[in-house]
């Protein structure tokens, strides 16, 4: 397959057919992982899925300014979106402002409120503020 028929099925591929290619990028090392979503998002700027993948994979490499424009610019395209706020929680909980991660999965989980990304965070998050019988529910 061409490149350009490549990217053009990735373009109209289903949520979790973009997840499933996601799994894949995520099973190279952080660096490459980076370039790989770079290259989907020259083809798709304003996808959610890719955005925080983009974000998360910058909080990996300690770039975590980076990441926060990331997660600003997809809240700046939509306020609703869910990956955004999951995108803020990652970046609360890797800065160590866990009240503020939780009140970022909170709005994710609003939204989505199935979210298993999401959910893990907050449980991370509630057990880093001592909240163990809350952490532990998430998890049952």
């Amino acid at each position: 397959m061409l490149i350009n028929e490549i990217f053009q099925s990735i373009i109209t591929m289903k949520h979790d057919e973009k997840t499933l290619i996601i799994r894949k990028i995520r099973n190279s090392e952080p660096k490459d992982a980076l370039k790989k979503i770079e290259s989907l998002l020259k083809k798709q700027p304003n996808d959610g899925k890719f955005l925080v993948e983009k974000g998360t994979i910058l909080l990996e490499l300690d770039k975590e300014k980076e990441a926060l424009k990331i997660f600003d610019k997809l809240l700046k395209i939509d306020s609703t979106a869910v990956y955004g706020w999951y995108g803020y929680g990652c970046y609360y909980n890797a800065d160590g402002k866990y009240d503020k991660a939780i009140e970022s999965l909170n709005n994710a989980l609003q939204l989505e409120p199935g979210y298993s990304d999401a959910l893990a965070q907050k449980s991370h998050s509630l057990y880093m503020t001592e909240k163990f019988k809350q952490s532990l529910s998430i998890c049952e």
